[in-house]
C-alpha cells in the first residue's frame, strides 16, 4: 500500500486586527501657524509669563528665540526673580508679631498650660501701637522665590509655635528645595548657576543669614566629617543668590559676619584656613577620600524682617482698627492683654477655672 504523502501545511493567516486596533490618524498640526504664535514676540511673551518660574527658565534651552524673550521681557525677568518689584501684588501694611512678656511669665508659671507660648502670640495686619509690656517685631510681607526655595517645616504644627519662632528669629526661615541642591553643589565646584543672578525674593531682601553645613561621605561611616558655615549678608541693592553664596563659598563679607567650624572624628574646631572654602572642600576632599555633598536638611536661610504669611496666618489676622473704638495706647495695651489673659484661661479636668496668673 502505498505511504499517503505528508504534505506540509501553510502557516495559517494572522487574524486582522480588530477595527478599534487601528491606528487612528491625528489631525494634521498647522506648523506654519504654531511657528507664527512663537515667532511673535509679544504672543510668545505672554503664553510663556502664564507658566511656572522654573519652566520659563527651562523654556530659554528650547531656541535662542526663547532666550531673547525671556531675557528682553521686564515681567519675565520678575517672575523670574531677576528685576526687582517693589510693589505690584504686594501688601503696603507691615504685618507684625505682638507678645505680652507679663503673659509669657504667666504662662511658664502655671503647670496647668502647655509650655508651647501658644497664646502668647498674635500675628496683626497693622501698625503697632505700642503700649503696657507689648513688644512688637515688624515683618514686610514678600513673594517668595518657590522654584528655589521652600518654607522650613516646623514638627510642631500648632499654628502660633510658627508665630513664636517668627518672633524669636526676627524674620522668616527657608530651605533650599530638594531638586537645588544639586546646584549647590556645582556652585561649591565653581560652576556659574542661571539662577544666581535671582533675587531671594521680591520685594528684594537687604539682610539674609544662610547657615549650611557641608558633608564628606556617608552618615552611616565612623568619624562622620562636617564643615558647618554662618554668613551673613547685607546689600541695600538687594541681596541675590550669586550674593548669598559667594559670602558662604568665597568668605566675601568681613571677619565678623563669617563663621565656621569642622567637625572631624568626633572633635569640633574652627578651622585655620584664610583661603575661600572651595579650597577647603578640595582639601577635605583629598584628605579623606571622599566627595564633598549638600543636603536641603542642612541648609537654612534666614530673611530678617521679613515674613512670607500662610493662609493660616492671615485667619488669625487681628485688625484692631476694625473694633470700632478710639481706644488710646494705654486701651489698646489693655485690650491686648484681656484677649490674651482670656485664650490662657484654661479648665482642667476635675478643676475649677484658672487664670494665667494662677489664681482661681
Amino acid at each position: 500500500m502505498a505511504k499517503s504523502r505528508k504534505t506540509r501545511g501553510k502557516r495559517p493567516r494572522s487574524p486582522s486586527p480588530d477595527a478599534s486596533n487601528k491606528k487612528i490618524p491625528t489631525r494634521k498640526t498647522d506648523f506654519p501657524a504654531r511657528s507664527a504664535v512663537f515667532a511673535t514676540t509679544e504672543l510668545l511673551e505672554n503664553v510663556l509669563q502664564h507658566l511656572p518660574t522654573k519652566a520659563i527658565a527651562m523654556s530659554q534651552m528650547v531656541s535662542r528665540k526663547f532666550r531673547d524673550v525671556v531675557e528682553e521681557s521686564p515681567t519675565l525677568q520678575v517672575k523670574l526673580f531677576r528685576q526687582a518689584d517693589d510693589v505690584a501684588g504686594h501688601s503696603q501694611t507691615p504685618w507684625a508679631v505682638r507678645r505680652s512678656q507679663t503673659e509669657v511669665r504667666q504662662a511658664r508659671r502655671s503647670s496647668s498650660l502647655p509650655n508651647d507660648h501658644g497664646m502668647a502670640l498674635v500675628l496683626v495686619h497693622e501698625t503697632p501701637i505700642i503700649g503696657g509690656d507689648l513688644q512688637y517685631i515688624c515683618l514686610r510681607e514678600v513673594e517668595l522665590n518657590w522654584a528655589i526655595f521652600e518654607k522650613k517645616k516646623w514638627l510642631n504644627h500648632h499654628p502660633t509655635s510658627r508665630l513664636y519662632q517668627l518672633f524669636v528669629s526676627g524674620g522668616e526661615e527657608l530651605t533650599f528645595t530638594p531638586g537645588s541642591t544639586c546646584s549647590l553643589i556645582r556652585s561649591l565646584r565653581g560652576e556659574t548657576q542661571s539662577w544666581e543672578r535671582s533675587y531671594l525674593c521680591n520685594p528684594p531682601c537687604t539682610r539674609a543669614t544662610i547657615y549650611l553645613s557641608i558633608n564628606f561621605g556617608r552618615k552611616e561611616r565612623q568619624g562622620f566629617t562636617k564643615l558647618s558655615i554662618v554668613a551673613r549678608v547685607a546689600k541695600k541693592e538687594g541681596i541675590t543668590l550669586a550674593d548669598l553664596l559667594g559670602a558662604a563659598f568665597d568668605k566675601a563679607v568681613s571677619p565678623g559676619q563669617y563663621g565656621m567650624s569642622l567637625m572631624e572624628n568626633y572633635k569640633a574646631y574652627a578651622p585655620t584656613f584664610d583661603g575661600c572654602i572651595r579650597d577647603l572642600v578640595k582639601f577635605l576632599e583629598s584628605k579623606h577620600s571622599a566627595e564633598a555633598w549638600i543636603s536641603s536638611e542642612d541648609c537654612l536661610i534666614k530673611l530678617q524682617s521679613l515674613t512670607v504669611p500662610t493662609d493660616e496666618d492671615r485667619k488669625r489676622v487681628v485688625k484692631i482698627g476694625e473694633r470700632g473704638d478710639d481706644e488710646d495706647q494705654r486701651g489698646e495695651a489693655r485690650w491686648w492683654l484681656a484677649q490674651t489673659r482670656e485664650k490662657l484661661t484654661v479648665t482642667p479636668e476635675g478643676s475649677d477655672n484658672v487664670s494665667g496668673d494662677g489664681n482661681s
